[in-house]
């Protein structure tokens, strides 16, 4: 139509000018000639991906799918309904007027394809021979796209597919990548004190009382007491945390066991920080909070305090904030290691070791009194602090191996602490 049109217009302009004369009647009419010519000029037919003259319903897609990659993760039918029955690998890449990807069994294909804001429509598509028996989900896919009609988008990360023969294909897009799996999956912590945060006192736990909590996939989380093991469900962001279903064994535990208190805070936790290096995690409700250490680091490292002195106990007064003696245990020949715990944070602590310097026959064991010192240096914070500290006591030990009437045993008593004991034998 559009050229019969142009052929009829060049016709009159043809009788308008012959022989060369314009004539003043035909000024008009040359005007009007003109802005027919134009006008048709710059009417232009819809070009499609194909670019077939006589296809005018699409135009050229460079706005959404161009350039777009995406991949399947369910096939659904008429109504909405989802099978979860895709099995192996399925992609779809878009660029320009082709699409393609990957199937099952290493299979590919390729296919033209146009659409516009709804509509889509897949020609020629092409797959390649697939390396395994079972490829029945391929035809099931191909089918799908060969009978592709419309799509849509979901906030721009999902592509829906929907087919005349009643499939809809789901896709996610490949771009976006994984959620950062949470730092506490696969950690194990142990507790080792309790805060209230209205007060900001430190309670601790009771000394002999172990408390285990382990993370696993969300959102399966586990652990155990001194008396009962525990499942609880969990599920965490960079900030908050929640605890929820605990289920816990009935065993039988103490009026002063911790347990009951733990289970407590823990199903009302909101919020939790790990600090210290990822040596120690906080979990906290709205007003208590519980401190853990990674259970690897139940006995932190080794914080050397220096070589064992000797005065005399009898004369000396010693200056020892409050502190307490968790453990203590011999490293080697000369070297011993003590675990104390304390409130503080925001000073440096000192500590240092003495020994009586007069040790103490006894029949078949020599007894020292050892005293531990404990500066706080004014530090009013409050934080439960649970430290190792190692020190040298070979000058102890030369002295008594130097006294030839000693024994064949020596045990060193802290006077902090009655069970704590260390011995050592020549």
């Amino acid at each position: 139509m559009v050229i019969l049109k142009e052929h009829f217009l060049r016709a009159m302009l043809f009788k308008v000018f012959k022989n060369g004369v314009i004539m003043k009647r035909n000024i008009f009419l040359i005007a009007m000639l003109a802005v027919l010519l134009s006008t048709s000029a710059c009417k232009r037919l819809p070009i499609d991906p194909t670019d077939d003259p006589k296809d005018t319903t699409y135009v050229p897609l460079t706005h959404k799918l161009n350039g777009t990659a995406w991949k399947l993760i369910d096939i659904g039918s008429d109504g909405g309904r989802r099978n979860g029955n895709v099995e192996g690998m399925y992609t779809l890449k878009f660029s320009d007027k082709m699409a393609g990807g990957q199937a099952a069994c290493n299979a590919t294909y390729s296919a033209d394809f146009k659409a516009d804001e709804k509509n889509i429509t897949f020609m020629k598509v092409m797959p390649t021979p697939a390396n395994c028996g079972d490829a029945g989900m391929n035809e099931i896919y191909y089918n799908a796209l060969k009978t592709a009609t419309t799509y849509s988008f979901m906030g721009g990360s999902a592509l829906t597919i929907y087919a005349s023969n009643g499939a809809i294909l789901y896709f996610e897009d490949m771009n976006i990548k994984p959620p950062q799996q949470n730092l506490l999956i696969g950690t194990s912590w142990q507790l080792f004190g309790h805060q209230d945060n209205r007060s900001m006192m430190p309670a601790p736990i009771p000394v002999n009382e172990k408390i285990i909590l382990t993370f696993g996939l969300q959102p399966d989380a586990f652990g155990g007491t001194s008396f009962n093991k525990y499942t609880v469900n969990w599920k965490a962001d960079d900030k908050s945390i929640s605890f929820y279903n605990l289920i816990s064994t009935k065993v039988g535990v103490p009026p002063a066991s911790y347990e009951n208190e733990y289970y407590r805070i823990l199903s009302g936790a909101a919020t939790y920080q790990i600090l210290d290096n990822g040596k120690t995690l906080v979990i906290s409700d709205a007003i208590e909070s519980l401190y853990f250490h990674t259970e690897d680091y139940i006995h932190p490292p080794s914080d050397f305090k220096g070589v064992v002195q000797f005065a005399n106990f009898q004369v000396v007064k010693f200056r020892i904030d409050p502190f307490e003696i968790l453990n203590v245990k011999k490293i080697d020949e000369t070297h011993i290691s003590i675990t104390v715990q304390y409130s503080g944070g925001c000073e440096e602590h000192e500590f240092n070791l003495f020994a009586d310097e007069n040790i103490q026959p006894g029949n078949a064991t020599d007894f020292v009194q050892m005293m531990l010192t404990h500066n706080s240096n004014g530090d009013m914070c409050e934080a439960l602090i649970t430290k190792e500290l190692t020190f040298d006591v070979s000058p102890l030990i030369k002295k008594w191996h130097e006294n030839p009437h000693g024994n064949h045993r020596l045990v060193l008593q802290f006077s902090q602490s009655n069970s704590a004991v260390i011995e050592f034998t020549r």
